[in-house]
């Protein structure tokens, strides 16, 4: 029985080990710079001051996450995005209106983007009229 145990526990300690040398070769402790085309995120409603980036390479896709630090993501001096026509999801008046976009997804050309202003209300806004709006971060690690 305790052979058993001690076979178990060396298993999980290794795929353990496994896993988190995985989880440091993502982030190899370099900072870079992003340009959050793709996704601008707060994974916890931006208690900890960090952001989750996607930026758009050519015409592929960067599947690489970045996450950066907020202070240091600006567009036009703001930490936000300044989007137009935008549409309020689940209201009823559906008459476009601008926003400051402080998360925001792409969702691709017809759908445009998905915005998440500071007052926390959910917005769709049309690709072609913000196509190029970003918020540009300077302090981002890899991972």
């Amino acid at each position: 029985m305790l052979t058993a145990f001690l076979k178990i526990s060396l298993v999980l300690f290794s795929l353990s080990w496994i896993y988190d040398s995985k989880v440091i070769a993502i982030n190899d402790g370099k900072t870079y710079s992003c340009s959050c085309a793709v996704d601008f995120s707060y994974p916890d409603g931006g208690q900890s001051g960090l952001a989750h980036c996607n930026q758009n390479l050519g015409e592929v896709v960067n599947d690489i996450r970045y996450t950066c630090e907020i202070d240091s993501c600006y567009y036009d001096g703001h930490h936000y995005v300044d989007m137009i026509d935008c549409v309020h999801n689940g209201d009823s008046d559906r008459r476009p209106s601008n926003q400051k976009c402080s998360q925001y997804r792409y969702m691709g050309d017809v759908k445009g983007f998905s915005c998440t202003n500071p007052g926390n209300a959910h917005y769709t806004c049309p690709f072609k009229q913000n196509s190029g709006r970003m918020l540009r971060c300077s302090a981002c690690t890899k991972g």
